[in-house]
This record gives C-alpha cells, structure tokens and sequence, in this order.
C-alpha cells in the first residue's frame, strides 16, 4: 500500500492490517499525521512528514518487522499490556515516543543500543498499569517517563546502568514508598 501520494499534511491515512498469516505487508504513508496499524504478519512500515503512530500488540511487533517514522516526532503504541525487549527495536527508526495504548495496562520495557539507535526519547504510561522500565548501558538517548496517572502501584525503573538524562513524571498520587526508580551516571 502506497500512499506518498498524499502530500498535504491536512490529508491524514489511516491504515489497519487484518492479515493473520506469515505474509509481508508494506505500507508507505503520506505527509500527514498517518495511523498505521499492524497485524501478526511482518510488517514493514514507513511514515511521512508528519507525526505519525505505528500500532502493534506486543506479540505482534518482533525484530522481523520494519519501522521508519520519517520526519516528525513519531509514535510506537502498543495496544495491549506490553512486554518490550531491546532487539523488537532492531529495524525501527526515527521513532521518538512509546505509548501504552491501553488504559491501566502493564508496560515491561528494556531499552538498550537499538532503542538507543532507533530515537527513543519518551516512554508514556496509560492509567494504574505498573510501569517496569530497564535502561541499559547502551542506551545513551535522554529520556522521559512519564508513569500512568491512576491509582499507586509498583513501577521500577531502574537506569543505573546508563549514562542516560532521565526525567520521571508522575501524578502525586501516583508516587509512594513501593515505586522504586534508580538513576544512572546521567543527569
């Protein structure tokens, strides 16, 4: 699917896989703000001009598929309670922020070189879900966390092994005794 015809930033694209099978989709979208949304397949996706969202599950999105945001400051969400490991970055590019696209979802993320390499800057929680945040030695990119805004629970962020910037954001409320967060060698 191509849709680099669409060369206004007032024409946004959406597209949504069904594909349920081992086929390879590839999708090119337009200079809007584009939604594409992938499936099980291998995806290879790549945005445009704007600030563009890439959906997957977090079974869906492997080291296989492809992302290339393009220009702008563009968005991973992943739409169920996710489990993200540092190769699911291997082939993602110009990707700033990480979005929990499920309200009160659980996010498990480690970053490393490839996220470091794909731009992550910003990981976004959703809600109560606990956020579990691993920053490792190779990942160097300043980062903010941004904890969900519901109800206290346990989040753990631990970038000790980083020489990261990390910002944490978080609600008053959702701030206590049982969150643990560990600052690096950045600042």
């Amino acid at each position: 699917v191509d849709a680099s015809a669409l060369t206004s930033s007032l024409a946004a694209f959406t597209f949504i896989s069904q594909e349920d099978s081992t086929a390879t989709i590839n999708v090119t979208s337009g200079a809007g703000a584009d939604t594409l949304t992938a499936g099980v397949e291998k995806s290879n996706l790549s945005g445009g001009g704007s600030n563009d969202t890439f959906t997957f599950t977090t079974a869906g999105l492997t080291s296989l598929d492809t992302v290339a945001g393009g220009d702008g400051v563009d968005i991973l969400t992943i739409s169920d309670a996710s489990t993200l490991i540092d190769s699911d970055f291997n082939n993602i590019t110009s990707v700033a922020t990480i979005n929990n696209g499920t309200t009160n979802g659980a996010q498990t993320i480690t970053l490393g070189s490839a996220a470091d390499a794909a731009g992550i800057a910003t990981i976004t929680g959703n809600g109560s879900g606990v956020e579990t945040v691993t920053v490792g030695a190779g990942f160097d990119n300043a980062l903010t966390i941004s904890l969900g805004s519901g109800p206290a629970q346990s989040d753990d962020i631990d970038a000790s092994a980083s020489a990261a910037a990390i910002t944490v954001t978080s609600t008053a409320s959702a701030i206590t005794a049982n969150d643990t967060i560990l600052g690096g060698t950045g600042t």
